[in-house]
Protein backbone atom coordinates (compact mmCIF):
# COMPACT_ATOMS: atom_id res chain seq x y z
CA UNK A 1 0.00 0.00 0.00
CA UNK A 2 1.40 3.48 -0.84
CA UNK A 3 2.59 5.42 2.19
CA UNK A 4 0.51 8.43 1.20
CA UNK A 5 -2.70 6.43 1.82
CA UNK A 6 -1.81 5.20 5.30
CA UNK A 7 -2.78 8.38 7.21
CA UNK A 8 -6.27 8.16 5.71
CA UNK A 9 -6.86 4.54 6.74
CA UNK A 10 -8.52 5.17 10.14
CA UNK A 11 -11.45 7.16 8.85
CA UNK A 12 -11.71 5.00 5.70
CA UNK A 13 -12.00 1.93 7.92
CA UNK A 14 -14.57 3.71 10.02
CA UNK A 15 -16.68 4.71 7.02
CA UNK A 16 -16.70 1.18 5.60
CA UNK A 17 -17.39 -0.47 8.95
CA UNK A 18 -20.23 1.89 9.80
CA UNK A 19 -21.77 1.39 6.36
CA UNK A 20 -21.68 -2.40 6.64
CA UNK A 21 -22.97 -2.55 10.20
CA UNK A 22 -25.81 -0.13 9.45
CA UNK A 23 -27.22 -2.67 7.00
CA UNK A 24 -27.63 -5.03 9.95
CA UNK A 25 -29.22 -2.67 12.45
CA UNK A 26 -31.49 -0.74 10.08
CA UNK A 27 -34.78 -2.39 9.27
CA UNK A 28 -36.98 -1.89 6.28
CA UNK A 29 -39.98 0.37 6.69
CA UNK A 30 -42.34 2.50 4.70
CA UNK A 31 -42.79 6.21 4.22
CA UNK A 32 -43.93 8.81 6.72
CA UNK A 33 -47.39 7.97 8.06
CA UNK A 34 -50.40 9.94 6.84
CA UNK A 35 -54.11 9.53 7.49
CA UNK A 36 -55.92 8.30 4.38
CA UNK A 37 -59.52 8.03 5.55
CA UNK A 38 -61.70 8.13 8.61
CA UNK A 39 -65.15 6.85 9.50
CA UNK A 40 -66.94 9.04 10.37
CA UNK A 41 -65.51 11.92 8.39
CA UNK A 42 -64.37 15.07 10.10
CA UNK A 43 -67.34 17.45 10.32
CA UNK A 44 -69.95 14.82 9.53
CA UNK A 45 -73.64 15.37 10.47
CA UNK A 46 -75.10 12.05 11.62
CA UNK A 47 -78.59 11.03 12.63
CA UNK A 48 -77.31 8.29 14.97
CA UNK A 49 -74.06 7.60 16.78
CA UNK A 50 -71.76 5.39 14.62
CA UNK A 51 -70.92 1.94 15.94
CA UNK A 52 -67.18 2.65 15.89
CA UNK A 53 -64.48 5.15 14.92
CA UNK A 54 -62.04 3.85 12.32
CA UNK A 55 -58.85 5.51 11.06
CA UNK A 56 -56.92 4.18 8.06
CA UNK A 57 -53.29 5.16 7.37
CA UNK A 58 -50.98 4.76 4.38
CA UNK A 59 -48.66 2.43 6.33
CA UNK A 60 -48.72 0.32 9.49
CA UNK A 61 -48.50 2.55 12.57
CA UNK A 62 -48.01 1.92 16.26
CA UNK A 63 -50.93 3.39 18.26
CA UNK A 64 -49.93 5.68 21.09
CA UNK A 65 -53.37 7.03 21.93
CA UNK A 66 -56.91 7.08 20.55
CA UNK A 67 -59.74 8.44 22.65
CA UNK A 68 -63.27 9.63 21.92
CA UNK A 69 -64.73 12.50 23.97
CA UNK A 70 -68.28 13.72 24.34
CA UNK A 71 -69.29 17.38 24.65
CA UNK A 72 -68.56 17.39 28.39
CA UNK A 73 -64.97 16.26 27.82
CA UNK A 74 -65.61 12.75 29.17
CA UNK A 75 -63.73 9.92 27.52
CA UNK A 76 -66.35 7.44 26.28
CA UNK A 77 -64.02 5.12 24.37
CA UNK A 78 -60.27 4.73 24.07
CA UNK A 79 -57.46 2.64 22.62
CA UNK A 80 -54.47 2.53 24.94
CA UNK A 81 -50.80 2.56 23.98
CA UNK A 82 -49.30 -0.86 23.43
CA UNK A 83 -51.86 -1.99 20.86
CA UNK A 84 -50.33 -4.01 17.99
CA UNK A 85 -48.93 -2.31 14.90
CA UNK A 86 -51.68 -1.98 12.31
CA UNK A 87 -52.71 0.09 9.31
CA UNK A 88 -56.24 0.73 10.63
CA UNK A 89 -57.26 1.81 14.11
CA UNK A 90 -60.75 0.99 15.32
CA UNK A 91 -62.47 1.67 18.62
CA UNK A 92 -66.07 0.65 19.35
CA UNK A 93 -68.41 3.39 20.60
CA UNK A 94 -71.15 2.97 23.18
CA UNK A 95 -74.64 4.24 22.48
CA UNK A 96 -74.77 7.99 22.99
CA UNK A 97 -77.15 10.90 22.76
CA UNK A 98 -77.21 13.88 20.44
CA UNK A 99 -74.33 16.31 20.47
CA UNK A 100 -70.80 16.90 19.22
CA UNK A 101 -68.17 14.17 19.64
CA UNK A 102 -64.41 14.37 19.13
CA UNK A 103 -61.83 11.66 18.42
CA UNK A 104 -58.19 12.51 19.19
CA UNK A 105 -55.39 10.21 18.08
CA UNK A 106 -51.62 9.92 18.17
CA UNK A 107 -49.51 7.26 16.43
CA UNK A 108 -45.84 6.61 15.76
CA UNK A 109 -44.87 6.12 12.12
CA UNK A 110 -42.19 3.73 10.90
CA UNK A 111 -39.51 6.41 11.38
CA UNK A 112 -40.64 6.95 15.02
CA UNK A 113 -42.11 10.32 14.12
CA UNK A 114 -45.22 11.24 16.17
CA UNK A 115 -48.26 11.89 13.99
CA UNK A 116 -51.37 13.25 15.67
CA UNK A 117 -54.75 14.69 14.81
CA UNK A 118 -58.39 15.03 15.76
CA UNK A 119 -61.76 14.82 14.06
CA UNK A 120 -65.25 15.71 15.24
CA UNK A 121 -68.82 15.00 14.18
CA UNK A 122 -72.33 15.90 15.27
CA UNK A 123 -75.10 13.46 16.14
CA UNK A 124 -78.65 14.80 15.80
CA UNK A 125 -79.49 18.45 15.12
CA UNK A 126 -77.56 21.49 16.26
CA UNK A 127 -80.34 22.48 18.65
CA UNK A 128 -80.01 19.21 20.53
CA UNK A 129 -76.73 20.26 22.17
CA UNK A 130 -76.86 21.47 25.74
CA UNK A 131 -74.19 23.30 27.66
CA UNK A 132 -70.96 24.88 26.56
CA UNK A 133 -68.15 22.79 25.14
CA UNK A 134 -65.36 21.87 27.53
CA UNK A 135 -61.80 22.85 26.55
CA UNK A 136 -59.45 19.85 26.39
CA UNK A 137 -55.79 20.54 27.13
CA UNK A 138 -53.54 19.51 24.24
CA UNK A 139 -50.37 17.54 24.90
CA UNK A 140 -46.94 18.62 23.78
CA UNK A 141 -46.29 17.51 20.22
CA UNK A 142 -43.13 19.43 19.37
CA UNK A 143 -40.06 17.21 19.28
CA UNK A 144 -37.16 18.20 21.58
CA UNK A 145 -35.24 20.05 18.88
CA UNK A 146 -32.74 21.80 21.17
CA UNK A 147 -31.86 18.61 23.05
CA UNK A 148 -31.64 16.69 19.79
CA UNK A 149 -29.33 19.32 18.28
CA UNK A 150 -27.03 19.41 21.31
CA UNK A 151 -26.90 15.61 21.56
CA UNK A 152 -26.10 15.14 17.88
CA UNK A 153 -23.54 17.94 17.85
CA UNK A 154 -21.60 16.49 20.78
CA UNK A 155 -21.77 13.04 19.20
CA UNK A 156 -20.44 14.34 15.88
CA UNK A 157 -17.64 16.36 17.50
CA UNK A 158 -16.49 13.47 19.70
CA UNK A 159 -16.61 10.78 16.97
CA UNK A 160 -15.29 13.05 14.22
CA UNK A 161 -12.50 14.37 16.40
CA UNK A 162 -11.46 10.82 17.31
CA UNK A 163 -11.16 9.88 13.62
CA UNK A 164 -9.41 13.14 12.71
CA UNK A 165 -6.63 12.75 15.30
CA UNK A 166 -4.70 9.87 13.64
CA UNK A 167 -5.31 11.46 10.25
CA UNK A 168 -4.01 14.98 11.01
CA UNK A 169 -1.51 13.95 13.73
CA UNK A 170 -1.19 17.32 15.53
CA UNK A 171 1.79 17.82 17.81
CA UNK A 172 2.50 19.47 21.16
CA UNK A 173 -0.20 21.67 22.64
CA UNK A 174 -2.39 21.24 19.58
CA UNK A 175 -2.46 17.51 20.22
CA UNK A 176 -3.36 17.88 23.91
CA UNK A 177 -6.08 20.44 23.20
CA UNK A 178 -7.58 18.32 20.44
CA UNK A 179 -7.81 15.29 22.72
CA UNK A 180 -9.41 17.48 25.38
CA UNK A 181 -12.13 18.56 22.90
CA UNK A 182 -12.94 14.92 22.16
CA UNK A 183 -13.09 14.02 25.85
CA UNK A 184 -15.30 17.01 26.76
CA UNK A 185 -17.64 16.43 23.81
CA UNK A 186 -17.97 12.75 24.71
CA UNK A 187 -18.79 13.55 28.32
CA UNK A 188 -21.37 16.14 27.30
CA UNK A 189 -22.86 13.57 24.93
CA UNK A 190 -23.11 11.08 27.80
CA UNK A 191 -24.83 13.68 29.97
CA UNK A 192 -27.38 14.45 27.23
CA UNK A 193 -28.08 10.83 26.29
CA UNK A 194 -30.77 10.08 28.90
CA UNK A 195 -32.50 13.51 28.82
CA UNK A 196 -32.73 13.33 25.03
CA UNK A 197 -34.16 9.78 25.21
CA UNK A 198 -36.83 10.78 27.75
CA UNK A 199 -37.68 13.95 25.82
CA UNK A 200 -38.22 11.93 22.64
CA UNK A 201 -40.53 9.58 24.53
CA UNK A 202 -42.48 12.48 26.02
CA UNK A 203 -42.89 14.04 22.57
CA UNK A 204 -44.19 10.75 21.18
CA UNK A 205 -46.64 10.37 24.07
CA UNK A 206 -47.78 13.99 23.81
CA UNK A 207 -46.87 14.90 27.38
CA UNK A 208 -44.44 17.29 29.03
CA UNK A 209 -43.66 14.85 31.86
CA UNK A 210 -40.58 12.76 31.12
CA UNK A 211 -41.33 10.25 33.87
CA UNK A 212 -44.89 9.20 33.08
CA UNK A 213 -45.67 5.60 32.18
CA UNK A 214 -46.89 6.81 28.78
CA UNK A 215 -43.40 8.13 28.04
CA UNK A 216 -41.79 4.74 28.66
CA UNK A 217 -44.53 2.93 26.74
CA UNK A 218 -44.07 5.24 23.75
CA UNK A 219 -40.31 4.58 23.72
CA UNK A 220 -40.60 0.83 24.09
CA UNK A 221 -40.83 -0.08 20.39
CA UNK A 222 -38.95 2.81 18.78
CA UNK A 223 -35.40 3.02 17.47
CA UNK A 224 -34.35 5.62 20.06
CA UNK A 225 -33.29 3.08 22.74
CA UNK A 226 -31.22 1.19 20.14
CA UNK A 227 -29.53 4.40 19.00
CA UNK A 228 -28.73 5.29 22.61
CA UNK A 229 -27.42 1.78 23.28
CA UNK A 230 -25.06 2.11 20.28
CA UNK A 231 -23.85 5.58 21.23
CA UNK A 232 -23.29 4.82 24.92
CA UNK A 233 -20.22 2.51 24.68
CA UNK A 234 -18.60 4.68 22.02
CA UNK A 235 -18.97 7.83 24.10
CA UNK A 236 -17.68 6.01 27.20
CA UNK A 237 -14.54 4.97 25.34
CA UNK A 238 -13.91 8.47 24.01
CA UNK A 239 -14.63 10.09 27.38
CA UNK A 240 -11.81 7.98 28.89
CA UNK A 241 -9.06 9.02 26.47
CA UNK A 242 -5.86 9.74 28.41
CA UNK A 243 -5.08 13.37 29.22
CA UNK A 244 -1.52 12.90 27.97
CA UNK A 245 -2.75 12.93 24.40
CA UNK A 246 -1.57 9.41 23.72
CA UNK A 247 -3.91 7.09 21.85
CA UNK A 248 -4.13 3.94 19.82
CA UNK A 249 -6.00 3.82 16.55
CA UNK A 250 -7.99 0.79 17.64
CA UNK A 251 -9.11 2.66 20.76
CA UNK A 252 -10.29 5.63 18.69
CA UNK A 253 -12.11 3.40 16.20
CA UNK A 254 -13.79 1.48 19.05
CA UNK A 255 -15.23 4.76 20.28
CA UNK A 256 -16.10 6.46 17.00
CA UNK A 257 -17.73 3.58 15.09
CA UNK A 258 -20.57 2.76 17.55
CA UNK A 259 -21.27 6.46 18.04
CA UNK A 260 -21.59 7.06 14.30
CA UNK A 261 -23.58 3.88 13.82
CA UNK A 262 -26.35 5.32 15.99
CA UNK A 263 -27.21 7.71 13.13
CA UNK A 264 -28.22 4.75 10.95
CA UNK A 265 -31.07 3.27 12.98
CA UNK A 266 -33.82 5.85 12.66
CA UNK A 267 -35.21 8.84 10.78
CA UNK A 268 -36.94 9.61 7.50
CA UNK A 269 -34.04 8.71 5.27
CA UNK A 270 -33.37 5.33 6.87
CA UNK A 271 -37.03 4.35 6.52
CA UNK A 272 -37.50 5.47 2.94
CA UNK A 273 -38.82 3.08 0.32
CA UNK A 274 -35.39 1.74 -0.58
CA UNK A 275 -35.24 -1.70 0.98
CA UNK A 276 -32.78 -0.45 3.63
CA UNK A 277 -29.83 0.46 1.36
CA UNK A 278 -30.05 4.14 2.33
CA UNK A 279 -29.01 3.44 5.94
CA UNK A 280 -25.29 3.01 5.12
CA UNK A 281 -25.46 6.08 2.88
CA UNK A 282 -26.81 8.10 5.81
CA UNK A 283 -24.09 6.77 8.12
CA UNK A 284 -21.37 7.65 5.57
CA UNK A 285 -22.89 11.14 5.27
CA UNK A 286 -22.89 11.59 9.06
CA UNK A 287 -19.36 10.18 9.37
CA UNK A 288 -17.97 12.49 6.67
CA UNK A 289 -19.61 15.52 8.32
CA UNK A 290 -18.31 14.40 11.73
CA UNK A 291 -14.72 14.03 10.50
CA UNK A 292 -14.83 17.44 8.83
CA UNK A 293 -16.26 19.06 11.98
CA UNK A 294 -13.87 17.19 14.29
CA UNK A 295 -10.85 18.12 12.15
CA UNK A 296 -11.45 21.86 12.58
CA UNK A 297 -10.22 21.90 16.19
CA UNK A 298 -6.78 20.31 15.50
CA UNK A 299 -6.48 22.64 12.53
CA UNK A 300 -7.22 25.76 14.56
CA UNK A 301 -4.96 24.69 17.43
CA UNK A 302 -2.14 24.04 14.96
CA UNK A 303 -2.62 27.52 13.53
CA UNK A 304 -2.46 29.03 17.01
CA UNK A 305 1.06 27.66 17.33
CA UNK A 306 2.23 29.78 14.39
CA UNK A 307 4.48 32.55 15.69
CA UNK A 308 4.82 35.45 13.22
CA UNK A 309 8.28 36.20 14.64
CA UNK A 310 9.51 32.70 13.87
CA UNK A 311 9.75 31.36 10.37
CA UNK A 312 9.27 27.73 11.45
CA UNK A 313 5.67 27.03 10.51
CA UNK A 314 6.20 23.38 9.69
CA UNK A 315 3.86 21.87 12.37
CA UNK A 316 0.91 23.96 11.21
CA UNK A 317 1.70 23.40 7.55
CA UNK A 318 1.90 19.65 8.12
CA UNK A 319 -1.59 19.52 9.70
CA UNK A 320 -3.09 21.82 7.08
CA UNK A 321 -1.41 19.91 4.28
CA UNK A 322 -2.89 16.61 5.45
CA UNK A 323 -6.32 18.23 5.75
CA UNK A 324 -6.10 19.74 2.27
CA UNK A 325 -4.64 16.60 0.69
CA UNK A 326 -7.31 14.20 1.92
CA UNK A 327 -10.10 16.73 2.29
CA UNK A 328 -11.12 16.20 -1.32
CA UNK A 329 -12.09 12.56 -0.70
CA UNK A 330 -13.95 13.63 2.44
CA UNK A 331 -15.90 16.32 0.61
CA UNK A 332 -16.64 13.88 -2.21
CA UNK A 333 -18.12 11.32 0.19
CA UNK A 334 -20.16 14.08 1.87
CA UNK A 335 -21.50 15.48 -1.39
CA UNK A 336 -22.34 12.16 -3.08
CA UNK A 337 -24.07 10.70 -0.01
CA UNK A 338 -25.97 13.96 0.52
CA UNK A 339 -27.20 14.00 -3.07
CA UNK A 340 -28.36 10.37 -2.84
CA UNK A 341 -30.35 11.14 0.31
CA UNK A 342 -31.82 14.26 -1.31
CA UNK A 343 -32.90 12.37 -4.44
CA UNK A 344 -34.78 9.81 -2.34
CA UNK A 345 -36.33 12.30 0.05
CA UNK A 346 -37.39 14.93 -2.49
CA UNK A 347 -38.50 12.48 -5.18
CA UNK A 348 -39.24 13.62 -8.74
CA UNK A 349 -40.02 17.30 -9.36
CA UNK A 350 -43.53 18.11 -8.17
CA UNK A 351 -45.52 20.90 -6.47
CA UNK A 352 -44.56 19.24 -3.16
CA UNK A 353 -41.06 20.65 -3.66
CA UNK A 354 -42.40 23.94 -2.36
CA UNK A 355 -43.07 22.55 1.11
CA UNK A 356 -41.14 23.20 4.32
CA UNK A 357 -38.83 20.21 3.83
CA UNK A 358 -37.70 21.44 0.41
CA UNK A 359 -37.07 24.96 1.73
CA UNK A 360 -35.00 23.63 4.63
CA UNK A 361 -33.07 21.43 2.22
CA UNK A 362 -32.31 24.37 -0.08
CA UNK A 363 -31.04 26.36 2.91
CA UNK A 364 -28.80 23.43 3.86
CA UNK A 365 -27.57 23.17 0.27
CA UNK A 366 -26.73 26.88 0.26
CA UNK A 367 -24.69 26.55 3.45
CA UNK A 368 -22.91 23.51 1.98
CA UNK A 369 -21.87 25.58 -1.06
CA UNK A 370 -20.49 28.27 1.28
CA UNK A 371 -18.51 25.58 3.10
CA UNK A 372 -17.09 24.25 -0.15
CA UNK A 373 -16.21 27.80 -1.24
CA UNK A 374 -14.38 28.44 2.04
CA UNK A 375 -12.54 25.14 1.67
CA UNK A 376 -11.44 26.09 -1.85
CA UNK A 377 -10.32 29.54 -0.63
CA UNK A 378 -8.26 27.95 2.14
CA UNK A 379 -6.77 25.35 -0.19
CA UNK A 380 -5.81 27.59 -3.08
CA UNK A 381 -5.26 30.98 -1.42
CA UNK A 382 -4.47 31.12 2.31
CA UNK A 383 -2.55 27.84 2.61
CA UNK A 384 -0.03 28.78 -0.14
CA UNK A 385 0.23 32.22 1.45
CA UNK A 386 1.08 30.63 4.81
CA UNK A 387 3.70 28.43 3.12
CA UNK A 388 5.29 31.59 1.63
CA UNK A 389 5.54 33.15 5.10
CA UNK A 390 2.78 35.75 4.78
CA UNK A 391 2.10 37.10 8.26
CA UNK A 392 -1.65 37.55 7.91
CA UNK A 393 -2.27 34.14 6.38
CA UNK A 394 -2.44 32.33 9.75
CA UNK A 395 -4.99 34.77 11.22
CA UNK A 396 -7.12 34.60 8.08
CA UNK A 397 -7.01 30.81 8.13
CA UNK A 398 -8.09 30.80 11.78
CA UNK A 399 -11.01 33.07 10.92
CA UNK A 400 -11.93 30.82 8.02
CA UNK A 401 -11.82 27.73 10.26
CA UNK A 402 -14.15 29.40 12.76
CA UNK A 403 -16.54 30.35 9.96
CA UNK A 404 -16.51 26.76 8.72
CA UNK A 405 -17.30 25.55 12.22
CA UNK A 406 -20.24 27.95 12.53
CA UNK A 407 -21.58 26.94 9.13
CA UNK A 408 -21.29 23.25 10.00
CA UNK A 409 -23.23 23.80 13.23
CA UNK A 410 -25.93 25.57 11.19
CA UNK A 411 -25.99 22.63 8.74
CA UNK A 412 -26.43 20.18 11.62
CA UNK A 413 -29.26 22.35 13.01
CA UNK A 414 -31.01 22.28 9.62
CA UNK A 415 -30.51 18.50 9.45
CA UNK A 416 -32.22 18.12 12.82
CA UNK A 417 -35.11 20.26 11.58
CA UNK A 418 -35.32 18.14 8.41
CA UNK A 419 -35.60 15.04 10.59
CA UNK A 420 -38.86 16.34 12.06
CA UNK A 421 -40.41 17.49 8.76
CA UNK A 422 -42.31 15.30 6.31
CA UNK A 423 -40.32 14.98 3.06
CA UNK A 424 -42.08 15.33 -0.33
CA UNK A 425 -41.29 11.65 -0.98
CA UNK A 426 -43.52 10.68 1.94
CA UNK A 427 -46.23 13.22 1.28
CA UNK A 428 -46.50 12.16 -2.37
CA UNK A 429 -47.92 8.79 -1.35
CA UNK A 430 -50.47 10.22 1.03
CA UNK A 431 -54.01 10.99 0.09
CA UNK A 432 -55.25 14.46 0.93
CA UNK A 433 -57.59 14.67 3.91
CA UNK A 434 -61.11 13.69 2.88
CA UNK A 435 -63.42 16.60 2.05
CA UNK A 436 -66.66 17.33 3.84
CA UNK A 437 -69.27 14.70 3.09
CA UNK A 438 -72.25 15.44 0.84
CA UNK A 439 -74.10 12.68 2.69
CA UNK A 440 -73.00 11.02 5.94
CA UNK A 441 -75.55 8.77 7.63
CA UNK A 442 -75.47 5.90 10.10
CA UNK A 443 -78.60 3.99 11.05
CA UNK A 444 -79.66 0.60 12.41
CA UNK A 445 -81.38 -1.66 9.93
CA UNK A 446 -84.70 -3.22 10.81
CA UNK A 447 -83.09 -6.54 9.86
CA UNK A 448 -80.15 -6.45 12.30
CA UNK A 449 -76.98 -4.89 10.85
CA UNK A 450 -75.90 -1.25 11.25
CA UNK A 451 -75.52 0.70 8.02
CA UNK A 452 -73.39 3.72 7.17
CA UNK A 453 -73.57 5.67 3.90
CA UNK A 454 -71.08 8.30 2.76
CA UNK A 455 -71.26 10.36 -0.45
CA UNK A 456 -68.33 12.75 -0.98
CA UNK A 457 -66.25 14.36 -3.72
CA UNK A 458 -63.04 12.43 -4.40
CA UNK A 459 -60.61 13.69 -7.04
CA UNK A 460 -63.35 15.98 -8.35
CA UNK A 461 -65.89 13.15 -8.76
CA UNK A 462 -68.82 12.14 -6.55
CA UNK A 463 -68.19 8.77 -4.90
CA UNK A 464 -70.26 6.66 -2.53
CA UNK A 465 -69.24 4.23 0.23
CA UNK A 466 -71.48 1.92 2.27
CA UNK A 467 -70.33 0.17 5.45
CA UNK A 468 -72.26 -2.69 7.01
CA UNK A 469 -71.55 -4.15 10.48
CA UNK A 470 -73.36 -6.90 12.28
CA UNK A 471 -74.64 -6.88 15.89
CA UNK A 472 -71.22 -8.20 16.99
CA UNK A 473 -69.46 -5.19 15.37
CA UNK A 474 -67.94 -7.47 12.71
CA UNK A 475 -68.21 -6.82 8.93
CA UNK A 476 -71.53 -8.01 7.56
CA UNK A 477 -72.06 -9.24 3.99
CA UNK A 478 -75.18 -8.17 2.09
CA UNK A 479 -76.54 -9.36 -1.23
CA UNK A 480 -76.64 -6.04 -3.12
CA UNK A 481 -76.59 -2.27 -2.72
CA UNK A 482 -77.77 0.27 -5.31
CA UNK A 483 -77.87 4.06 -5.20
CA UNK A 484 -80.83 5.63 -7.04
CA UNK A 485 -80.55 9.38 -7.80
CA UNK A 486 -82.71 11.81 -9.79
CA UNK A 487 -83.40 15.50 -10.52
CA UNK A 488 -87.08 15.80 -11.44
CA UNK A 489 -86.97 19.61 -11.85
CA UNK A 490 -84.20 19.23 -14.47
CA UNK A 491 -86.00 16.40 -16.27
CA UNK A 492 -83.48 13.78 -15.18
CA UNK A 493 -85.05 10.42 -14.48
CA UNK A 494 -83.65 8.09 -11.84
CA UNK A 495 -80.06 6.87 -12.32
CA UNK A 496 -79.09 3.54 -10.78
CA UNK A 497 -75.52 3.16 -9.50
CA UNK A 498 -74.41 -0.19 -8.12
CA UNK A 499 -72.12 -0.22 -5.07
CA UNK A 500 -69.55 -2.98 -5.58
CA UNK A 501 -68.01 -4.97 -2.73
CA UNK A 502 -64.52 -3.65 -1.87
CA UNK A 503 -63.87 -5.57 1.35
CA UNK A 504 -65.94 -7.52 3.86
CA UNK A 505 -68.69 -5.17 4.96
CA UNK A 506 -67.60 -2.36 2.58
CA UNK A 507 -69.23 -1.41 -0.71
CA UNK A 508 -68.55 1.54 -2.97
CA UNK A 509 -68.60 3.32 -6.30
CA UNK A 510 -65.71 5.66 -7.13
CA UNK A 511 -67.59 7.70 -9.74
CA UNK A 512 -71.37 8.13 -9.69
CA UNK A 513 -71.21 9.92 -13.07
CA UNK A 514 -73.64 12.68 -12.13
CA UNK A 515 -73.69 15.10 -15.08
CA UNK A 516 -75.05 18.27 -13.45
CA UNK A 517 -74.21 20.26 -10.36
CA UNK A 518 -77.02 21.22 -8.03
CA UNK A 519 -79.60 19.43 -5.87
CA UNK A 520 -80.01 15.67 -6.20
CA UNK A 521 -82.38 13.37 -4.38
CA UNK A 522 -83.13 9.67 -4.24
CA UNK A 523 -82.50 6.72 -1.98
CA UNK A 524 -80.11 3.87 -1.31
CA UNK A 525 -81.57 0.41 -1.84
CA UNK A 526 -79.91 -2.32 0.23
CA UNK A 527 -80.83 -5.99 -0.10
CA UNK A 528 -79.75 -7.58 3.16
CA UNK A 529 -80.67 -10.97 1.72
CA UNK A 530 -83.05 -12.30 -0.94
CA UNK A 531 -86.12 -11.27 1.05
CA UNK A 532 -85.03 -8.29 3.20
CA UNK A 533 -84.90 -4.84 1.58
CA UNK A 534 -83.70 -1.69 3.36
CA UNK A 535 -84.38 1.69 1.72
CA UNK A 536 -83.08 5.01 3.02
CA UNK A 537 -83.95 8.38 1.38
CA UNK A 538 -81.22 10.95 0.79
CA UNK A 539 -80.68 14.39 -0.74
CA UNK A 540 -77.58 16.50 -1.36
CA UNK A 541 -76.25 19.37 -3.45
CA UNK A 542 -73.50 18.48 -5.91
CA UNK A 543 -70.87 21.29 -6.20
Amino acid sequence: MPDRLKPALPFLYALCLCALLSLVVAGRAEAHAALLASDPLDGAQLSLQPAAVELRFNEPVRPLMLRVLDRKGTTIASLAAGAPVTQSLRVTLPAGGDGVYLASWRVASADDHPVAGSLSWRVGTAGADTGAPVAIAAGAVSPPLVLRLLAELTLLIAAGGALALPWLRPEGKARLRSVRVVRVAARLGLALLLPRLLAEGAALAGTSDWFEDETYAALAHTAYPLAAALALPGLLVLACLPKTGEWKRGWLLAGAVPALLSFGVGGHAVHALTGGWLAPVLVVHAAAAAIWLGALWPTEYALRSVDPKIDDQRPALAVLGRFAHRGRELLGALAVSGLLIACVQLGPPSPAWGNTYARLFMAKLGLAFLLFALGALNRWCWLPALARGRRRAASRLRLSVRLCRGLLVAVVALSVALGTTMPPRAGAGAVAPPPAALVERHWPSAYGPRLGLNVAMQAGRPAATLSVTGPDDQPFTIREAVLVLERPEAGIEPLRRRLDERAPGRYGNDDLLLPLAGPWQGYVEIWIDDFSLERQPLAFTLP
